[in-house]
């Protein structure tokens, strides 16, 4: 048996995780919380990560926005996607599902989405931003606007969700919300010390707030 599990669900379905439950006191759940699960969790807002996306767009005046999601099933997508609605609700503005494309985060995928809904929705595009749930995401979008000869942010604005190092480097600098990794790994590093280490038998819980940054692939919308 390992010492300890540190694990992030891909399914809103947690049954699976109940084969754990003998290891739970050293179990770490990462951004899915389970009421029914009495284990140690470090948890992220991906719900505020979705909505500071979302009213980045929406403050600027892209009321229209494409997001790129994850699988349907994956629930730190849900809980991202939740968060944009929830900012359109906030604004008073109707978000139709319809404008939104699931699929395995990759450039490739990225890419892909943007030239199919391309293809299929002939020359007028109802949206004027996309909304990734993630920074390979939106480096996909930036590869199929270069093909569609579409200039970012003047034609087509995008904000991703991860922070990535290399965000800096993209033309434009990808605007995105930084997720807190360094902090996760630190929560979970003394989870572990406090179960293996210290024998602690309360169970912990940690919970990480995103943050926006902008760079310059969003402006406002004339």
């Amino acid at each position: 048996m390992p010492d300890s599990i540190i694990i992030s669900p891909v399914s809103s379905n947690t049954d699976n995780l109940m084969l754990l439950a003998n290891l739970f006191d050293k179990t770490i759940i990462l951004d899915h919380v389970s009421d029914s699960i009495d284990t140690n969790y470090v948890k992220v807002n991906h719900m505020r990560a979705g909505y500071l996306s979302a009213m980045a767009m929406l403050n600027k005046n892209h009321k229209q926005n494409l997001v790129l999601a994850g699988p349907v099933d994956f629930p730190v997508s849900n809980q991202y996607i939740e968060g944009i609605k929830q900012a359109y609700e906030e604004v008073d503005l109707p978000f139709h599902d319809q404008m939104i494309v699931h699929g395995i985060p990759s450039i490739e995928n990225g890419y892909k989405a943007i030239l199919d809904y391309y293809k299929t929705d002939g020359t007028a595009k109802p949206f004027t931003g996309v909304i990734a749930f993630c920074d390979t995401l939106a480096y996909g979008v930036f590869k199929a606007a270069a093909k569609l000869n579409l200039r970012i942010p003047e034609d087509i604005n995008v904000i991703g969700y991860d922070d990535n190092p290399l965000t800096v480097f993209s033309a434009p600098p990808l605007t995105t919300i930084h997720f807190p990794r360094e902090r996760v790994a630190a929560h979970c590093s003394e989870i572990l010390i406090a179960k293996l280490v210290n024998n602690e038998e309360r169970m912990k819980f940690y919970s990480l707030e995103p943050n926006l940054v902008e760079r310059g692939s969003i402006q406002t919308k004339a």
